[in-house]
């Protein structure tokens, strides 16, 4: 065994120890060995940098910046409000949405940066479907694995193959080259995770998903309907605020100050001031897409509606209310509350 054999299996060993404790970060222990290959002489500082400038590492930089992209731009909250309507709060909906959706953007994206893009929009979703994440989040990653031997710039694994077999003379890997293989595993193992994997996934309660939790909790506030926001001209059945975003509109104040019954025929018209109760999420969301404009007027909204009572009641054995929905029930249309 000679000198430079040794050295490479310390930095290895080194490397391992260094991986598993997580003393560091991944990256800070990658460079690391990189320095430690080009200071004791395994390298020369030309082979070591050299992979900087390769076509593996720009095509890697090409694809998470658009996946940073997609995250900047709000795609992942049109995706979200796409999918929740799709599915119709059925559970195996989601997951074939979720899994498909996610093993097609890794056929053609780092399956790394697909995974975490779709992270948070699993997240939401089991929040909004009272799921537990985990049931989701599983079967997403494994959808995101799966989908990584499709294409060649599924993984970065493949780029870097593909890079070494042109570094040695021989053909690269083509772009669909792998695909009728790849195509195979993704449909066995996405069948699996439906039928036996899902079943399999331990429910874990965390600390953080319960602050998640609390911050989601329900605000009330008060906001206006631009005259280009798509809600105008649409009444409260057709935009089903409820379904859709789990909104709720409490009172709407038109510009003449002449509070208005919100029911489900009821029209929204630009300018109408909207008394409503949601999440902070959702309504930021809803000004960021220009359907709502906070006004800063809560005190007017509030001093121009009818007063309000908050009131707990309970409902005993044998009512009709009982086992019913509160859109069977009809309680805007029939009691105004």
């Amino acid at each position: 065994m000679t000198a430079v054999m040794i050295v490479i299996l310390i930095i290895l060993a080194v490397a391992m120890v260094l991986f598993t404790i997580d003393l560091f970060p991944a990256e800070v222990v990658g460079l690391g060995i990189l320095v430690a290959l080009i200071l004791t002489g395994v390298l020369t500082p030309e082979e070591g940098f050299a992979g900087f400038g390769s076509e593996t590492s720009i095509t890697i930089l090409g694809v998470l910046i658009l996946s940073t992209a997609l995250v900047r731009t709000g795609v992942i909250h049109l995706i979200t409000r796409q999918i929740l309507g799709t599915a119709k709060g059925s559970a195996d909906r989601v997951f074939w949405i979720i899994s498909g959706i996610t093993a097609g953007l890794s056929s053609f994206m780092s399956n790394t940066a697909t995974a975490a893009f779709f992270t948070p929009i699993t997240v939401n979703i089991s929040k909004r479907l009272k799921l537990n994440p985990s049931t989701l989040l599983m079967p997403m990653a494994f959808a995101s694995i799966l989908a990584s031997s499709v294409t060649l710039v599924a993984t970065t694994t493949n780029l870097v193959v593909s890079g070494l077999l042109s570094a040695a003379g021989l053909e690269p890997i083509g772009m669909f080259e792998l695909t009728p293989v790849g195509l195979v595993v993704v449909t066995v193992g996405l069948l699996y995770m439906y039928f036996i994997g899902r079943k399999l996934i331990p429910i874990r309660e965390s600390e953080e998903l319960a602050l998640d939790e609390a911050d989601d909790r329900s605000f009330r506030t008060e906001a206006k309907v631009p005259a280009e926001s798509s809600w105008v001209g649409k009444s409260l059945k057709e935009l089903a605020l409820g379904k859709r975003f789990d909104l709720t509109i409490l009172q709407i104040i038109r510009e003449n100050k002449q509070p208005v019954s919100a029911r489900a025929n009821t029209k929204i018209n630009a300018g109408d001031r909207l008394i409503m109760q949601g999440s902070r999420q959702i309504l930021t969301e809803l000004t960021q897409e220009k359907k709502l404009a906070f006004s800063g007027k809560g005190d007017e909204a509030e001093a121009a509606a009818p007063k309000q009572t908050l009131a707990e009641v309970l409902v005993l054995p044998g009512s009709r209310f009982e086992g019913r929905s509160l859109r069977g029930l009809a309680m805007r249309e029939r009691y105004g509350l």
